[in-house]
């Protein structure tokens, strides 16, 4: 089976075949249809990938990774507000070094910007 890093799943995906779009509700769906052999491969967040695989004891193999960029977090304007108490809040545990904590605890790939 394979795994490719990103966003959609797609049905019967080789890496120099066409891709058939087939849409699941959430990543657990997703990830039970590639352990039950309903699809061959999925696109999905590398992280995402690694820590379903873990919980389904899904042994996965990741290709070129379809998409790369970073994490974005999206505020409702109505709660504009806080973002200033948020931003705080991610610049102290970045150096505080929590952040990187957090991330070795598991096992994360991620890099911290």
């Amino acid at each position: 089976m394979i795994y490719f890093n990103g966003f959609l799943i797609y049905k019967a995906c080789l890496e120099n075949e066409l891709f058939i779009r087939a849409d699941f509700r959430d990543e657990q769906s997703l990830i039970r249809a590639l352990k039950h052999g309903r699809v061959n491969a999925v696109i999905l967040e590398y992280e995402t990938a690694k820590h379903r695989a873990k919980i389904h004891n899904l042994n996965i193999e990741f290709a070129t990774p379809h998409t790369t960029g970073q994490l974005l977090i999206r505020l409702n304007k109505e709660k504009k507000a806080k973002l200033p108490a948020i931003n705080l809040a991610i610049k102290k545990i970045k150096q505080s070094g929590q952040l990187q904590i957090i991330l070795d605890k598991y096992e994360a790939e991620a890099k911290v910007f």
